[in-house]
């Protein structure tokens, strides 16, 4: 029963008393008023009349204080244990322990301030937990940025030294040590540009304009100039897009196959790496599937491929800036399209890329393995 409820139950057994004491004494007046009809001059039973109301008026007094106290203390011994308790739970999450939890099922007014300072603790648990996971990725952010800065400055810095001191002998010797000086510092120069980018995709303070194309010109076009490459071969299949159009930012989705390409090229583990496109409809959405013919990895480790600075073979820690997928993710995620990764050992590494189709019903969606 809620508070509420006791508080009138309370006033209501008062009042039946008090009307109960009333009575009594009406009781008890009516004889002596039937009396005084006959006798009015009679003093004393005037005087008995107004005894008898101070009597009664006297024990109505008493009755009421009394009924009081009972009810003060009901309601205090219904209100204080609720309040006691959250005054402890305040006191446990004020010294750090948000584990602390109290099932309070008594059907009263305090039920939903349980309920919501529940709520609230869980709330703040959570927040702690992501505060601390976002610190901790921010440590192993600037750990691994720190490491793959260092290895191509510390070449800058040999190569530069051995120019300075004369190690170089001769004209060939001198050029090869600039053109490494200059690769590495290209690689630094593109790590800077990718933490840059993810840094502001990673705020939103970089929003894609989106427009709406033609998707088979314009994947037709994106795919045959990624094509246009040395360092792999591409073919790619465009099936069952008519006239389907899709809002997308070209130079954000040229960005995606630049970074998905070179991927391929940095971890594949193969000396000709060969890529295959596939783009076809599945119901409301534009399915594209680029897979390469590499090692592959276990399919378990798919789902960390795009954590920043993740790299499934250590080895290889210095052939990219580990941010490639993870830019490819928030690009895609920013133009309302989904990304994921397939692989296994020795069946290569493929990239999966759904996108809205604007103009056209849902359809009906296969079941695509991609």
């Amino acid at each position: 029963m809620s508070i509420q409820k006791k508080l009138i139950v309370y006033i209501v057994s008062l009042l039946f008393a008090c009307g109960a004491v009333i009575a009594g004494a009406m009781y008890l007046i009516y004889p002596l008023y039937s009396g005084i009809s006959h006798q009015a001059a009679l003093l004393s039973s005037l005087n008995g009349i107004i005894f008898v109301i101070t009597v009664s008026g006297g024990f109505v007094l008493l009755c009421t204080v009394i009924y009081a106290f009972v009810m003060a203390a009901l309601v205090t011994r219904n209100v204080t244990p609720p309040l006691k308790l959250l005054v402890t739970l305040a006191e446990e999450i004020r010294k750090g322990n948000l584990d602390c939890r109290v099932e309070y099922v008594k059907g009263d007014e305090f039920e939903p301030v349980f309920r919501e300072f529940d709520s609230m603790r869980e709330k703040l648990k959570n927040s702690l937990a992501e505060t601390a996971a976002m610190e901790e990725n921010r440590r192993e952010m600037i750990a691994c940025l720190a490491h793959d800065i260092k290895t191509p400055v510390t070449s800058i810095c040999a190569y530069a030294e051995g120019l300075r001191d004369g190690i170089a002998q001769g004209p060939e010797t001198r050029l090869r040590y600039v053109e490494t000086i200059l690769e590495k510092a290209r690689l630094v120069d593109n790590l800077v540009n990718d933490l840059f980018l993810f840094s502001k995709l990673d705020v939103r303070q970089d929003s894609l304009t989106l427009q709406e194309v033609n998707a088979a010109g314009f994947f037709s076009g994106v795919f045959e100039e990624a094509a246009k490459n040395d360092l792999y071969t591409l073919d790619c299949e465009i099936n069952g897009l008519d006239n389907e159009t899709v809002m997308i930012n070209e130079t954000a989705f040229t960005r995606v196959i630049q970074n998905i390409t070179q991927n391929s090229v940095c971890h594949s583990g193969v000396d000709n790496v060969s890529i295959r496109v596939t783009v076809q409809k599945n119901g409301g959405k534009i399915l594209i599937r680029i897979a390469d013919n590499g090692a592959g990895m276990d399919q378990g480790l798919c789902e960390h491929v795009f954590d920043r600075f993740y790299r499934a073979d250590k080895s290889r820690a210095g052939s990219g800036s580990g941010l490639g997928l993870p830019i490819c993710r928030r690009l895609i995620l920013a133009m309302k399209g989904k990304i994921w990764a397939r692989s296994g050992i020795a069946e290569g590494f493929a990239i999966c890329i759904s996108l809205p189709v604007e103009n056209s019903g849902e359809g009906i969606e296969k079941n695509i393995d991609c």
